[in-house]
């Protein structure tokens, strides 16, 4: 679970400026880069960066809570 959470902070963080360096792509800076767009009418760029990052996200929670699943599993076995 604290993949997930130093995933998110480190998104917030790029899409604030103050995480990573420019030079180093993240999802949080393309955020950043694709709020410029938006103003545009280019919704679709924000939209893939975003997508991928709350995909990514919801998978890692849900291995997480397989994980968690399979070790009570065996604890009320023994």
């Amino acid at each position: 679970m604290n993949v997930r959470t130093a995933m998110m902070s480190e998104a917030t963080l790029s899409f604030m400026g103050i995480g990573l360096p420019v030079e180093i792509i993240t999802w949080g800076s393309m955020l950043s880069l694709a709020e410029k767009a938006l103003m545009t009418g280019s919704w679709w760029i924000i939209l893939i960066p975003g997508l991928f990052l709350v995909v990514t996200v919801l998978c890692l929670t849900n291995i997480g809570n397989a994980c968690r699943q399979q070790a009570n599993r065996k604890e009320s076995n023994l």
